[in-house]
């Protein structure tokens, strides 16, 4: 019900006693414009989204031509700018790495072993 309710918000169900209000348009949406708060909040919403989107934009454009056109330094800035990234795939990396290794030191060996233990336990004490 409370995806129906999201969904439509103009219609209200009622589930325990089933059934459904009366339909009141676009009331619902006269009162939040007519809503001080909302105007306010919408207002500057948009004058965020007008000023920051084209702005960052802007920006990235000009530093990118910029680093584009310089000619000392360029590769280093780029790894620079870029290493975050990589670091961050690196590190999964190793991790799901150590994870599935089944050779010395990985816990899928540990797992392994513990789970073949368990099984020949198993096997000796049948219940």
């Amino acid at each position: 019900m409370k995806a129906f309710n999201e969904r439509y918000p103009n219609i209200k169900v009622n589930v325990i006693k089933n059934e459904v209000t009366a339909y009141v348009g676009a009331k619902n949406y006269l009162d939040l414009f007519r809503n001080k708060n909302y105007l306010l909040a919408f207002r500057n919403t948009s004058l965020y989204t007008l000023v920051t989107v084209p702005g960052q934009m802007f920006f990235g454009l000009v530093l990118a031509c910029l680093i584009n056109s310089a000619r000392k330094g360029q590769t280093m800035f780029k790894v620079i700018c870029y290493l975050p990234v990589i670091t961050s795939w690196v590190v999964v990396s190793l991790v799901f790495k150590y994870l599935f290794m089944f050779g010395k030191g990985g816990l899928m060996k540990e797992f392994n072993q513990k789970s073949v233990l368990r099984r020949k336990e198993a096997d000796k004490n049948p219940e």
